[in-house]
């Protein structure tokens, strides 16, 4: 995602806009985008664009001096996209047949291409604000999409910093295009268009027309006055509310490829799988009958809900956690290090990183352990018994509370209107006790690879365990051909 940042501490004067000191130093270039889609499962097949900025000799800001070098460039959506072709007849009249799509080239090129335009038609010291009509609904869901929403490839270019909706500023000022003054039945583009020229807007809806439509609109004297208000330009970064780009990307999950190691079946790619002969229940040898082991039917029948419990959570596991939880709060060595938030700010609490000194090598003067021990805060030696009492309370507390996360997990040992006092668990561990284990407790090394390493497992602070439990699941239980889809290998809609 492309960083975009703005002097937000000198504030414009009262009724102009956020842009308002970079219009007055003809520091601005105006960016007229229009774009044009297959429809929701197919993207963007088109991308035009023109330049424009004011006179800087024209005192006035009535004049503006157009770009003659356009951008317009057309998509080939990729393989498997579905055309709406009815609503494409209707509007632009593209589809997969035509030339220009035949002979388009993939989104990235075009992007970059239009990145590269804009490099070399916009100053580094520029600022360029990008319009859009009805872009906010349209045109900017796309671009977010594919420059600013999480783990997008590409970039917006660094100089496109404000946005701007001309038909927000004619409803918003009600300026002379307004339906209330000019009686237009519409504003429709080719509809203001007309007003303003007296001609026909002729190939409406193919985006290059549009671009030019729009600068026309923008530059006439209708218009011009309403540029610098304090509502008629944004950041791009604030286009959408934080609600919005949610339910973009909840929209958004059905299109993403799945990732790796899966992959997408198509229809007649030929892809066969078979399991490994351990894993096979069908054929001579068959296999055994699925549901729970000889092992687990025995402990069933004697009712020992402990022994089942620790059948698939084995006091190994615990002692596991037991020395790792020791070593990350009291043994491993941290050195506080500087954060910053999303703002480049640094935060009030540091972070703590973990270094691994040497033998023989002198310790940083700052550094320490996790955990530090003081008159009020005592050493707790964590083994497998403290380890199972603490899941315990936890189990106990889902079952007091239904699973109602609003009471919280410390409810157990308040006696307050959204606390239960539950004697038992208290006296088998005292509150600070449990804060220490839930705070410090812990299940892999802490020196491990880093996102973006070769063989990098994102699931490493809880592998070592999960395989633990992953091996004595396999003894207790036979699950035989009937296994869940994980939901990472098919498409489905979440929201984030």
């Amino acid at each position: 995602m492309a960083a975009i940042s703005v002097n937000k501490e000198t504030k414009p004067p009262r009724g102009k806009s956020i842009a308002h000191f970079n219009l007055t130093n003809n520091k601005v270039v105006f960016l007229s985008l229009d774009l044009e889609t297959g429809g929701e499962y197919c993207g963007i097949i088109q991308l035009s664009g023109q330049l424009f900025r004011q006179d800087p000799e024209d005192h006035q800001k009535k004049s503006f001096i157009i770009v003659d070098d356009t951008f317009n460039e057309y998509v080939a959506p990729p393989d498997g996209a579905f055309w709406n072709e009815e609503a494409c007849r209707q509007s632009h009249g593209l589809s997969a047949r035509s030339p220009e799509i035949q002979n388009g080239r993939p989104f990235i090129t075009v992007w970059t291409n239009f990145c590269s335009w804009i490099q070399r038609h916009v100053g580094t010291s520029e600022k360029c604000i990008l319009c859009a009509y009805r872009g906010e609904t349209c045109d900017m869901r796309w671009i977010w999409k594919h420059c600013l929403a999480p783990r997008s490839q590409l970039n917006i270019p660094k100089q496109i910093v404000y946005f701007m909706d001309p038909l927000e500023v004619i409803k918003t000022y009600k300026c002379p295009l307004h339906p209330v003054k000019s009686k237009l039945d519409s504003l429709e583009l080719g509809v203001v268009y007309h007003y303003i020229t007296g001609h026909n807007l002729n190939g409406a809806h193919d985006a290059l027309v549009d671009v030019k439509a729009q600068t026309t609109l923008i530059t006439s004297e209708h218009y011009r006055e309403y540029i610098d208000k304090s509502k008629s330009i944004r950041l791009v970064e604030d286009i959408f509310t934080t609600a919005e780009q949610r339910d973009m990307l909840k929209k958004m999950e059905s299109l993403r490829p799945v990732h790796e190691p899966w992959f997408e079946l198509i229809e007649g790619d030929g892809f066969t799988y078979t399991p490994p002969r351990t894993d096979r229940y069908t054929g001579v040898a068959g296999g055994a009958n699925w549901g729970p082991s000889s092992e687990m039917l025995q402990l069933a029948r004697g009712g020992d809900l402990p022994t089942m419990f620790l059948s698939v959570f084995t006091i190994d596991s615990l002692k596991y956690i037991a020395v790792r939880t020791n070593n990350y709060a009291y043994t491993d060595w941290v050195v506080p290090t500087v954060r910053l938030d999303r703002d480049g700010n640094t935060t009030r609490r540091p972070i703590l990183s973990a270094i691994f000194p040497k033998r023989g090598e002198s310790l940083p003067a700052n550094a320490r352990h996790r955990c530090l021990i003081s008159k009020d805060k005592k050493r707790y030696q964590v083994t497998e018994h403290f380890t199972l009492a603490w899941l315990g309370a936890i189990m106990s507390t889902g079952a007091f509370f239904n699973g109602d996360n609003n009471c919280g997990i410390d409810a157990i040992y308040s006696n307050a209107s959204c606390g239960i006092s539950i004697p038992f668990i208290q006296n088998t561990m005292p509150q600070k006790a449990f804060i220490f284990l839930r705070n410090y407790i812990h299940f892999s090394r802490t020196h491990q690879k880093l996102s973006g390493q070769h063989w990098y497992d994102p699931l490493f602070k809880v592998r070592s365990i999960i395989n633990m439990l992953m091996e004595r699941i396999r003894t207790v239980w036979i699950a035989g051909d009937r296994v869940t889809i994980d939901e990472s290998m098919i498409r489905y809609m979440a929201v984030p």
